[in-house]
């Protein structure tokens, strides 16, 4: 494209860059999924970003003998939410907090869909539609009141599966749909849970991972109605939450003496720094105030990897999608040949070289970021997805985009009208009031005038709620999809989904994904998902751009046993451990 026609240069004039940002802040964490996932009532939502295409570990972070003791500190995001409680919150920074002193029944890998022992040692399926899951032994709750460190029973894993999954006006509950298969959930004994679905749900297995799915004893749900507080914040998991922390000043992890998976955590503690948005510089880190924190891909593309300190770089280990959902309940929008024309006039390169600074994690799409080598699409099957993704022939794009709306009757004299709206104050340059402009720009020039926007930016909150009770136009969004596919796909496409806000109902997208559900055969379902994929390239069910790396994790060199896909997977941080 040539250099007059990149919008993005045109507006980042108009920006506040990361650097700018960064200067003056004493500390802050990435925060750009965290405090976009937007959620209301009982519907579900993203668990912060997609799994993605992510790096592998730096030589020398694994390996050696585990040695005990140390700090473990991080920056890390709390978003709008700003407690621990996942199962309260669609965003990443209650989610990985709540990794440190909760743990599920199993763990689950996105990256190649293992599931795991965890606070169950295994697990059988007698048929489709029953799992029978066999607790570890010994368990213990935290030694904190009220619950004071007795022992795990099945009736607890009971307890807190109900607790996702009933109705209750007074708990959010972002992420019951994700359980809408359960028809029932037993106890027969103390160490073995029953759970009978309605239908065969391959994704169920993956739910029963999630950071959401915590063991929750009732004690304390009795006490303090959930678990946002560090005094509230009790389960089974490596570290056990200081009553002192709060969402301002974060606070302390120690180690539980009494985790359940022998010799772990390694750490003594983990002391967590609250931050709200944003990115940490390196120096954090290479001056010993962070074991682990975020630098900005600005800041990589600044020659951060000359600067030595013995640090290591990987990514977040996943990824954040950026889309234009559209509201589908609007005459406007019901005609596809629209949608597609919509699709068209976007450069989803040049996007990915703005917003995620051309990391080369990041690609344009125009069907679920992040998912799509991994479930059998590959490049060359992306350009062939329809409706506007090969850079190399965006002119024909543009043309094609603009012969859709003469079908459709879009014309000079009648155009297509919208208000879109952002979130005007979010740090991201494909979120924020730069983006608004650029697409009002590039839309208008490029249908000639055909597609004309009228740009809103407002606070989080105002936007959040608009969203979700489904008035507005068009609106940018970057919630996250958590990690289970099943789970992006419908929350996002099919017609109850909880992501669904342009309120998209197609029958055939729900036949499709509901049969993508009910097959266990791995290959057999990347087959199926391909299948999903290319019918929302085709139907253009909200407006996908790209997705893309914008920070990058930044350790210590003494750290061992670490790995950098943490953002959409199990931390693991019980198993991390310093040098000796």
């Amino acid at each position: 494209m040539a250099a007059e026609n990149n919008y993005w240069d045109r507006f980042s004039q108009r920006r506040v860059t990361r650097r700018r940002m960064l200067q003056g802040t004493a500390l802050t964490g990435a925060g750009l999924a965290a405090a976009a996932v937007i959620g209301c009532g009982d519907e579900e939502e993203g668990g912060g970003t997609s799994p993605g295409t992510t790096t592998p570990p730096a030589s020398g972070t694994t390996g050696g003998t585990p040695t005990r003791g140390g700090v473990f500190s991080w920056s890390g995001s709390v978003g709008q939410y700003g407690h621990l409680d996942s199962s309260q919150a669609p965003s990443i920074g209650p989610n990985q907090l709540a990794l440190l002193w909760g743990d599920a029944l199993l763990t689950y890998q996105a990256s190649d869909m293992t599931v795991t022992p965890n606070v169950a040692s295994g697990y059988e399926q007698p048929d489709q539609t029953t799992i029978v899951f066999t607790l570890t032994p010994n368990i213990k709750f935290h030694n904190k009141p009220p619950v004071n460190g007795r022992a795990l029973t099945a009736q607890d894993v009971v307890y807190t599966i109900q607790r996702l999954i009933e109705p209750n006006t007074a708990l959010l509950q972002p992420w019951r749909n994700d359980f809408r298969s359960v028809d029932r959930i037993e106890a027969p004994d103390n160490s073995t849970v029953r759970l009978t679905m309605k239908s065969p749900d391959a994704s169920l297995l993956g739910t029963m991972g999630h950071w959401y799915a915590f063991i929750a004893p009732s004690e304390a749900v009795d006490q303090f109605t959930d678990f946002k507080t560090g005094e509230a914040a009790i389960s089974v998991g490596p570290f056990v939450a200081s009553g002192s922390w709060s969402r301002d000043t974060g606070g302390r992890f120690e180690r539980n003496p009494e985790y359940f998976k022998q010799g772990m955590p390694y750490f003594d503690a983990v002391e967590h720094i609250t931050t709200q948005t944003g990115a940490i510089t390196w120096e954090l880190v290479a001056s010993d105030r962070l074991t682990r924190g975020i630098v900005s891909a600005d800041e990589v593309n600044q020659g951060w990897d000359n600067r030595g300190h013995g640090l290591k770089r990987g990514t977040t280990g996943g990824s954040t999608p950026l889309n234009m959902p559209v509201n589908h309940n609007l005459d406007k929008f019901k005609d596809v040949r629209v949608r597609r024309a919509l699709s068209l006039f976007i450069d989803r390169q040049e996007i990915v070289d703005f917003t995620y600074f051309g990391t080369p994690e990041s690609r344009p799409s125009v069907a679920i970021p992040g998912y799509l080598e991994f479930w059998n699409i590959s490049t060359e099957d992306t350009e062939r997805l329809p409706w506007g993704w090969d850079a190399s022939k965006k002119d024909a794009d543009y043309q094609q985009a603009n012969q859709l709306l003469d079908s459709a009757g879009v014309t000079t004299s009648n155009p297509l009208r919208f208000e879109l709206m952002g979130w005007g104050g979010h740090p991201s340059q494909g979120f924020g009031e730069p983006a608004l402009a650029y697409f009002q720009a590039i839309y208008k020039d490029r249908s000639g005038d055909r597609v004309q926007i009228t740009p809103r930016g407002m606070e989080f909150s105002t936007w959040r709620d608009l969203v979700v009770r489904n008035e507005f136009e068009a609106e940018l969004n970057v919630a996250g999809t958590g990690w289970e596919v099943d789970h992006v796909l419908s929350k996002f496409n099919e017609s109850t989904g909880g992501l669904n806000y342009g309120r998209y109902n197609d029958p055939e997208m729900d036949r499709l994904i509901q049969r993508e559900r009910s097959i266990f055969d791995t290959n057999e379902r990347k087959a199926a998902v391909k299948a999903i994929i290319e019918r929302i390239a085709d139907q253009v069910s909200q407006v996908w751009m790209a997705t893309g790396i914008e920070n990058y994790q930044v350790v210590t060199g003494d750290l061992r046993n670490h790995h950098f896909a943490t953002s959409a997977e199990h931390l693991g941080i019980e198993q991390f451990y310093f040098e000796a």
